[in-house]
């Protein structure tokens, strides 16, 4: 289901633009992924530290209100941990 981008929480919504380069993206939205993504895998690396000794089989995510982007840190932190060889489901 498809919702107005006023209802999409912050980290979801993104400046698009003509951009320089051939993906249709602007330089501040790139910046501003990288960022994203950035944040995404330091925080991938704290949870996989969190328990040397013990290999994670499930993450739970949570939060106290819908649309804070549980989601979306999600789906980032399975697509970084693929990145790094690791299974995921």
């Amino acid at each position: 289901m498809a919702r107005h981008a006023d209802s999409c929480p912050a980290s979801e919504r993104f400046p698009h633009g003509g951009g320089v380069g051939g993906d249709g993206k602007s330089a501040q939205t790139r910046n501003q992924l990288s960022g994203f993504e950035e944040a995404v895998r330091t925080l991938r690396n704290s949870i996989m530290l969190t328990d040397f000794d013990r290999r994670l089989k499930c993450i739970l995510m949570t939060s106290a209100s819908p649309s804070e982007g549980k989601s979306t840190v999600a789906a980032h932190l399975a697509i970084a941990h693929a990145e790094q060889g690791h299974k995921t489901s």
